[in-house]
């Protein structure tokens, strides 16, 4: 039995990149460049909650980040 309480499997049949968390990309920006590398890799779209999300959040916390986190697109 297959146990998918966030919908996984439908994001997946859908080739759709969903944010789990409305304070993901706030929490870690660097998700942001993960989600838009795996969406390129497997042609992906992002979903459209999830891009709206990209500018408030993620930019004001961006210059928080290391530079080896950041290059290690972690």
């Amino acid at each position: 039995m297959l146990l998918d309480p966030l919908n996984g499997l439908a994001d997946l049949e859908r080739r759709e990149l969903r944010a789990v968390s409305a304070y993901g990309f706030y929490d870690d920006p660097t998700r942001l460049l993960r989600l838009m590398r795996l969406g390129v890799r497997l042609g992906f779209a992002t979903e459209e909650r999830t891009a709206m999300q990209w500018p408030t959040p993620a930019k004001p916390r961006w210059k928080r980040r290391s530079s080896k986190r950041v290059g290690n697109g972690i």
